[in-house]
């Protein structure tokens, strides 16, 4: 693998877990969805962890260059489960802080082979990550009362609906990673065996 400076290996790293429980979210739905049992209960818990982690990944990527930043926000998605306090603090250091869904799509003019719009597709959103991470908290501990299963075909239809969103939104996507405009694009590459990409965009002064 090419050697590449420090920060941007750091936002790779959040790459590489945020394909990593994807793939564990897939792995999960596709057991969830053949019924409800106590074994799939279990695996539904382990879906919203999952849900949960990837969040924290994205919100530790867009603040992977800026290490003052990074690691109060570490400390606090230790200390809580706040979604909107915890992306109100992040808004502080990196007001773009949300990665933004894009596509490449044919240039038009001479030497330019390709550019960069943005997706018209519904895909994962800051307001829609923050209601996601605060709602999964019932599915992340013990309930004295058990799951009918009306209350199962919502969860699995909720999480379904998450990873959908999320797969559209780092598909391809351009993100902020140190609240400097510090542009990086990227590809997930969630449906192959290759690693997840990441190149650099313009860098503002």
């Amino acid at each position: 693998m090419k050697a590449r400076p420090i920060i941007e290996r750091q936002a790779f790293d959040h790459l590489l877990m945020i394909k990593a429980h994807m793939l564990s979210l897939d792995r999960g739905l596709k057991a969830i969805r053949k019924g409800r049992t106590p074994l799939t209960l279990a695996k539904m818990r382990q879906c919203y962890l999952d849900r949960r982690m990837i969040i924290e990944e994205l919100m530790l990527l867009s603040v992977s260059a800026h290490s003052d930043a990074g690691h109060a926000l570490e400390r606090d998605l230790r200390s809580g489960f706040n979604a909107k306090r915890k992306m109100k603090r992040l808004e502080v250091h990196n007001p773009e802080f949300f990665p933004r869904a894009i596509d490449l799509i044919p240039g038009d003019e001479d030497g330019i082979a390709a550019c960069f719009v943005e997706v018209t597709d519904e895909t994962l959103s800051r307001q829609l990550a923050e209601d996601f991470y605060t709602h999964g908290d019932n599915y992340l501990h013990a309930m004295w009362k058990g799951m009918d299963r009306t209350q199962y075909g919502a969860a699995v239809e909720d999480l379904s609906l998450f990873f959908r969103l999320t797969e559209r939104l780092m598909r391809t996507f351009e993100v902020d990673i140190s609240g400097k405009r510090y542009m990086m694009i990227g590809h997930l590459n969630l449906h192959s065996t290759e690693n997840p990409e990441l190149f650099k965009a313009a860098m503002e002064p």
